[in-house]
């Protein structure tokens, strides 16, 4: 039986990979495009050059094993749907692309089609989902929860249930994308990173503030995964890693406000959250 905590591990796994193809590559073309040559400057881009592309697919895929007394045991039923970017004015924007859909295990077949990628587990089959029963299944998503003329934010979401297993897992990645830089944002570009010890004491008071600590377990340090709302950062906890189970995901918010009031954010930071209002740098 697969450990039903795999799919935490690769989403994780997947993301900080996502994270630093997104972040190398990025920032070795940082001033000119992929397919130019070395010598033409980059242009700015902006969020309307941003064009996005739905997908949806839904697959059996089969495994070497079986279980006995579970019928489908061989089987998963794979499906997901979502959104992924397909232009950014001139540049190509196939490395993103290919970086949302390794969260989720997927790749890029064309015009807005997809497929799920096989595994040591599971391999595509020409099985129609219609007529296959499949003890196992797979579903993964990617979305876009905040677009501005600086920034996208992805939200890649996965979960998984084995056959024979107490209760399925499940986990979220997320990509906040930098539009005019062409580059993943790691949190030390938005906030300071001498700042580190004021920001888990924010994310703790953030706790403490919304009556989490009864099921949150005291404090609790930064967590890999944060999302850029409009309001601050969003830090996502996955099941198990600060909570039972039960409480599923946990999701801190710390506020904008305070992390300029303490003078923590950078002056990316400052322009990623305010535009024109903050500095504008690099």
């Amino acid at each position: 039986m697969k450990s039903s905590k795999m799919l935490f591990r690769s989403l994780m796994i997947a993301g900080m990979a996502a994270a630093m193809v997104g972040m190398t590559s990025c920032d070795s073309k940082k001033h000119k495009n992929i397919d130019d040559d070395d010598d033409e400057p980059r242009r700015e881009q902006k969020s309307d050059d941003l064009e996005f592309e739905s997908f949806s697919y839904h697959v059996i895929m089969e495994g070497n094993d079986s279980i006995e007394g579970y019928k489908g045991s061989q089987y998963q039923d794979c499906r997901g749907e979502g959104v992924l970017p397909k232009s950014l004015g001139n540049d190509n924007v196939r490395q993103l692309r290919d970086s949302l859909m390794a969260i989720i295990d997927v790749r890029y077949v064309g015009d807005g089609e997809v497929e799920p990628i096989a595994t040591a587990e599971f391999r595509p089959t020409d099985l129609s989902p219609a007529d296959t029963e499949a003890c196992n299944t797979s579903y993964g998503s990617i979305s876009a929860s905040l677009v501005n003329p600086r920034l996208v934010v992805f939200n890649c979401y996965g979960s998984v249930y084995y056959c024979g297993a107490a209760h399925g897992s499940y986990g979220e990645s997320v990509v906040n994308y930098d539009i005019e830089n062409g580059k993943i944002l790691s949190l030390y570009d938005v906030v300071k990173p001498a700042m580190k010890a004021k920001l888990r004491a924010l994310i703790n008071e953030s706790v403490k503030r919304n009556d989490m600590q009864s099921y949150v377990n005291p404090d609790i340090d930064i967590a890999a995964t944060f999302r850029i709302t409009n309001d601050g950062l969003e830090f996502i906890y996955q099941p198990y890693e600060v909570a039972p189970y039960a409480v599923g995901m946990v999701k801190v918010l710390v506020y904008e406000y305070e992390l300029a009031e303490a003078g923590m954010l950078t002056q990316r930071g400052e322009y990623i959250f305010n535009g024109e209002a903050g500095q504008r740098a690099n």
